[in-house]
């Protein structure tokens, strides 16, 4: 049984939205095409995660005919490991960076030097260095906070693709078209209820599809119903507006009144930064649910202590 991820596009032609980046992708091809084949070099990939920066990725190697390789950022930790990296690309080829903002000081230098002179310097004998010349490779710096890279390294991006979240009709779209693809048959309706509970990121709507196929399969069902979706829903944990346990936990929290972030922290028994970068700063603030006040105080806005009374009444689900 495969599910929606097996569905993915093979070409940048094929995807919904993010206009912007095919525009300039389709750009770069063509003039690659114009060129003899030489595709500009290298590429940063910037926006939230799950809004198809490592698709988009695939989808370039894809057209291009090319060899396709992904390495985490955080395992390239020296020189060295950059070298050998680099070195192991074949002309042509595509090698994907992903969280590009793990890399350190050192492998961001040696990663623009090796950029800009096409080669890489390894110990010698009398440990004296020796430059190694790179072939002629495609590489694409993927990460949610471009600003962490280095200056040097980030201008030297050819070209900068920046990623945004999704519009509920195009995630709508994007579900149809995977589950097409599987020959899924699912109500319509299931698809808009995961498109306004997916936060403007496929990869949400695209699980809660996944889980509610999980649903229908688990009674024989053969084709995804609300009645599936519904229950979905209630099994995840997932509200109406696609908050999660501790989301819909933050906003019962300030039910109570404004609160500061090491209260509500104590009161989650999380790490302050892990409610700022990840509960507030994912999708609660972004959604206008919550507010800071001018002492940093947060605070529920009209439709965030709407839906928080809601919850606390045991509804927020339909």
């Amino acid at each position: 049984m495969r599910d929606l991820a097996d569905a993915e596009p093979d070409s940048i032609y094929q995807m919904i939205g993010q206009t912007q980046v095919k525009n300039q992708i389709i750009t770069a091809i063509d003039a690659a095409q114009q060129d003899g084949g030489r595709f500009e070099s290298p590429i940063l990939c910037v926006g939230p995660g799950g809004c198809g920066k490592s698709q988009t990725a695939k989808c370039i190697a894809n057209m291009l005919g090319a060899d396709f390789r992904v390495v985490l950022a955080q395992a390239l930790k020296t020189t060295g490991d950059v070298a050998a990296c680099f070195l192991e690309q074949k002309a042509g080829s595509v090698l994907l960076l992903e969280e590009a903002s793990g890399l350190n000081d050192t492998v961001q230098l040696a990663m623009y030097l090796a950029i800009d002179s096409k080669k890489v310097y390894v110990p010698g004998r009398n440990r004296s260095p020796v430059a190694l010349d790179l072939e002629p490779f495609i590489l694409l710096l993927n990460t949610t906070h471009e600003f962490t890279l280095n200056d040097s390294l980030r201008q030297r991006c050819r070209i900068i693709l920046r990623f945004q979240h999704f519009l509920e009709d195009e995630l709508r779209l994007i579900a149809k078209q995977r589950a097409s693809a599987l020959n899924w048959e699912v109500e319509d309706d299931v698809f808009v209820e995961a498109a306004k509970r997916g936060r403007g990121t496929p990869r949400l709507v695209l699980r809660l599809l996944n889980a509610s196929q999980r649903t229908a399969r688990s009674v024989g069902a053969g084709a995804i119903t609300m009645v599936h979706f519904r229950k979905t829903c209630l099994l995840e944990a997932v509200d109406c507006k696609g908050l999660d346990v501790n989301e819909q936990r933050y906003l019962q929290i300030l039910l109570e009144g404004p609160q500061r972030v090491n209260v509500i922290a104590s009161k989650m028994s999380l790490p302050r930064k892990t409610i700022q970068d990840v509960i507030e700063g994912d999708y609660l603030l972004r959604s206008s649910l919550v507010t800071k006040e001018e002492d940093s105080r947060r605070v529920l806005t009209p439709d965030g202590l709407q839906h928080a009374r809601l919850l606390a009444s045991g509804q927020g689900y339909e």
